[in-house]
């Protein structure tokens, strides 16, 4: 029995180290810590800080910046968390006009728990909702290639709408569209962002624009020789009866042209669409195309705007044969004119002194607190407003005052 226990001896002792060792290795996961296998980790997040329920008419007036949040969990959780996973927002709910410290609030998933948070409050600024109307200006960057040149931008709409807290809205000064002309050796066109500065050209942010592009078209052509003309005026019609074309201003009133030399020789102005001013009564205000001959390689405006003055016509008329009465004569006198009647020479509106005649002309003498005898007294005339009197004969003329 002793024999059979010490044979191989080695060979089973080895064994049983083997097996030992195999259970320790299969057992090894039912022992092993879960802390050990999955342990808390910690993950930190700059989250952009989100706005709600603003109350309506009212909008932000101060810039938000990014809070700092810091969560702890599973490593396998946290690992996975991404940053759109943190959300931070402050609650506007009742808050009105002012300045206000709110509370910063955040969501995360639930397997999580917040370590910190930087900053726990922040400062916010409402201000009334307003609209204000703005022009717009293209800036060119950059040079085209030598050779070429870039004509005046020719950009729709001219101005745009910004909407936004009123103390945001007051320090903007212009929308700015901004077009990469570098190396260029032709037009380029687009459609183009807005974007909005203060009078020291720094950008405004946190305002809705309307629109918030343009279309833009930049002419970009080889070097010519190029000729500055006026701008003239072509109307079509007149103005109503009565009415008269006083001056025009265009703007520009001067354009460059480029072209051949053949061309610009021959090229004095350059005449507007036709504008109708048929049977118009008030100043006329036209944004118009202008008429450029066919041979021109560029211009630097397509358009002008004509702002044409109408007024009433200024006319003179003479008219003679208007009766002198006496007026505020004691009953117990009477009164002898050395002339009975006056003539007038007029100057006012056209439409009033058509219906100017002798029939409705008021003359007249005031012998009031006249005495017996003779005395030179002035004629005094009645006419409607805006007539005015050139020249009166008699101005003056005798009465002579006796009894009945």
């Amino acid at each position: 029995m002793i024999k059979l226990l010490r044979k191989d001896l080695g060979i089973k002792i080895l064994a049983v180290c083997i097996a030992i060792l195999m259970w320790g290795l299969a057992n090894n996961d039912k022992i092993r810590s879960p802390e050990r296998e999955n342990p808390i980790s910690e993950q930190s997040f700059s989250i952009f800080l989100q706005v709600q329920n603003i109350e309506r008419g009212l909008a932000l007036a101060s810039d938000l910046k990014a809070v700092e949040v810091r969560v702890r969990g599973k490593s396998n959780v946290i690992m996975n968390l991404r940053e759109e996973d943190v959300r931070a927002f402050v609650d506007l709910s009742g808050l009105k006009q002012g300045t206000h410290l709110v509370p910063v609030q955040v969501r995360f998933p639930t397997n999580c728990e917040l370590v910190s948070l930087n900053p726990k409050q922040v400062e916010v600024k409402l201000d009334q909702v307003v609209t204000q109307q703005v022009p717009v200006e293209v800036e060119l960057v950059g040079e085209p290639k030598l050779g070429f040149n870039a004509h005046n931008p020719v950009f729709e709409p001219t101005e745009v709408l910004v909407t936004g807290a009123s103390s945001l809205v007051g320090t903007v000064s212009k929308g700015i569209v901004n077009v990469s002309i570098d190396q260029l050796t032709s037009s380029v066109s687009g459609l183009l962002p807005v974007r909005l500065v203060d009078i020291n050209g720094k950008t405004v942010e946190g305002l809705k624009v309307e629109p918030e592009i343009i279309d833009v078209f930049v002419p970009i052509m080889q070097s010519m020789p190029t000729k500055n003309v006026p701008v003239q005026l072509k109307q079509s019609g007149e103005p109503d009866h009565g009415y008269r074309i006083v001056n025009w201003v265009i703007e520009p009133s001067f354009i460059q042209v480029t072209g051949s030399v053949e061309y610009l020789k021959g090229l004095e102005s350059i005449s507007t669409k036709p504008i109708s001013v048929a049977g118009a009564t008030k100043d006329l205000v036209k944004d118009v195309d202008l008429d450029i001959p066919e041979g021109y390689n560029s211009v630097s405006s397509y358009k002008a705007r004509v702002v044409i003055k109408i007024e009433p016509k200024v006319e003179r008329k003479t008219i003679s044969g208007i009766g002198i009465k006496t007026v505020n004569l004691v009953d117990r006198y009477n009164a002898s004119l050395d002339k009975k009647d006056l003539s007038l020479t007029l100057e006012g509106k056209s439409t009033i002194l058509e219906g100017l005649s002798s029939a409705n002309i008021q003359a007249w003498v005031d012998l009031k607190e006249v005495v017996l005898g003779e005395i030179v007294l002035p004629v005094t005339v009645e006419l409607p407003e805006g007539v005015k009197i050139i020249s009166q004969d008699p101005a003056e003329v005798k009465v002579t005052i006796k009894e009945k």
